[in-house]
């Protein structure tokens, strides 16, 4: 990076920081000054050869063809989400209340495909597919990298995810395979056993939520006998179902166990955990709707992905939305709305999650929030407002911020969460549209070419020799788990 562009976004971060009280980050700032922070590195294979791909990205940047009307124009009429007068009135509106009863609406989507002509349309497109393409090839590796910074790489690419085996210049490796073998990654294994049974760590750099790995699983769609190995005993994704199955507790998050639990399990399951108390899928879904969404992990994201994930999926199944499902479709519905009108006008949404209207100057801050919030607004919004253009423009926003800042040092769990929302865009628009998903290395390819590459060599080392040195530094989803946890626990 540049040493301009490095002073400036250190003394950003450190201004943020310090202006919560933490001065102590100041050391840490100084100390990335020198020697840089850690990142995702680009591919070492390939020679440094920036210009192409730094010319290619800026004239996409300044490529005047996309607006976000123009953008819906462009394909077939839609509808538009209809706003909300009191969601929008005074300062951000009041958060939206959970519904007691809601009654049943049938809503008949209006389904068109891109106008793959439309310039607006094609150039969305290509910038999304160009941000997802340069991330891609920044790869992980094993010896630097958490379990839990792999989650989110693999949440942003799926079983496509490769990680760098023993280091950045190591052999490239499954991500899934790696962390299902339960191999080591910066030191840290996964899972272990108890009295014979499979365990899960909830720690700083594992698990910053109970389930979390095998939310991280059932969302990239990997099977239920996919092998897992644990101190040497073969195990499969069922016996990680049946662990988390055991360990629901009332009272606690659940987020990620929904998710898993709708991907897995049969509409109607039941269970007992290790307490002998009898689990549904409904009892699940309720205590998390009756969670508070304003102070839960990221702003309370996950909470509504996990709620999204349970109506989405009941409704891919062609299963009834009554009861605890209908109510969780009426409260997302309102919190669409309540999103949206937090909206600023660049596109990105409140810094200040759904707290209220918030506009913060720090791109950091922007990844991390709008990230957030448009990874569950990609996934959960009805397709027929896909072509919101409150939507587009959210979309432009991140993908914008992205190129426009390849070279920024983001922290990795924002930065999954900001390249999942596009990759979720991507395939609920333009694949979609196209009827075919490329591999996610033919997406890099097309994007940047075979040998053009986003950082030079000497960038590259400096983040290198930053990463051996520096703690683990990781967002607010890890503060719950500062200390390690089983599982299992009683």
């Amino acid at each position: 990076m540049p040493r301009a562009a490095l002073v400036h976004s250190v003394f950003q971060s450190m201004w943020f920081r310090l202006s919560r009280g933490g001065a102590i980050f100041v050391l840490i700032g100084l100390l990335t000054l020198a020697v840089g922070a850690p990142a995702w590195s680009d591919d070492p294979d390939q020679e440094d050869q920036p210009n192409a791909l730094d010319e290619a990205v800026e004239s996409l940047l300044i490529d005047p063809k996309f607006s976000a009307e123009l953008f819906k124009d462009q394909r077939a009429p839609q509808k538009t989400l209809p706003d909300d007068e009191e969601a929008v009135a005074g300062d951000g509106g009041s958060m939206p209340a959970v519904a007691e009863d809601a009654e049943e609406t049938e809503e008949a989507p209006d389904k068109a495909s891109v106008e793959s002509t439309a310039p607006a349309v094609d150039a969305l497109k290509k910038k999304v597919r160009t941000a997802l393409g340069v991330y891609y090839r920044r790869h992980l590796n094993t010896r630097d990298h958490t379990p839990w910074e792999m989650f989110h790489q693999i949440i942003a690419f799926g079983p496509e995810t490769l990680v760098h085996k023993g280091g950045p210049q190591g052999e490239k490796v499954d991500a899934v395979r790696w962390l299902c073998d339960n191999k080591p990654s910066r030191g840290m294994q996964l899972m272990h056993l108890e009295r014979g049974k499979m365990a899960l760590r909830r720690a700083k750099g594992v698990q910053g939520h109970y389930g979390q790995f095998l939310a991280i699983l059932a969302q990239r769609d990997i099977p239920r006998d996919f092998p897992i190995v644990v101190e040497g005993r073969k195990f499969t994704v069922e016996d990680l179902i049946r662990t988390e199955q055991r360990t629901c507790r009332a009272g606690e998050e659940l987020t990620f166990k929904l998710m898993a639990f709708m991907h897995y399990l049969e509409p109607g399951a039941k269970w007992k955990n290790d307490r002998g108390e009898t689990w549904t899928i409904e009892r699940v879904l309720r205590d998390e709707i009756g969670s508070p969404i304003r102070g839960a992990a990221c702003g309370g994201t996950h909470r509504l992905m996990g709620i999204s994930y349970a109506v989405s999926r009941r409704k891919e199944l062609d299963q009834p939305i009554d009861g605890e499902y209908l109510r969780a479709d009426k409260y997302l519905r309102d919190y669409h709305r309540y999103a949206f009108s937090l909206q600023n006008e660049d596109g990105s949404f409140s810094t200040e999650w759904f707290a209220g209207r918030g506009n913060r100057e720090l791109k950091d801050r922007k990844l991390q929030t709008t990230g957030h919030i448009t990874e569950w607004l990609a996934y959960s919004v009805p397709e027929e407002h896909l072509d919101d253009p409150r939507m587009a423009k959210a979309i432009d926003f991140l993908a914008t911020l992205l190129l426009e800042d390849r070279r920024a040092e983001w922290k990795i769990g924002p930065l999954g969460h900001a390249l999942h929302a596009l990759a979720l865009y991507d395939e609920r628009v333009f694949v979609t549209a196209e009827n075919e998903a490329l591999p996610m290395a033919d997406v890099a390819k097309a994007a940047v070419g075979e040998g053009d590459k986003a950082l030079s060599d000497a960038e590259l080392d400096a983040i290198e020799t930053a990463k051996k040195s520096a703690e683990i530094d990781e967002p607010d989803d890890q503060d719950a788990a500062a200390s390690t946890e089983s599982a299992t626990r009683k």
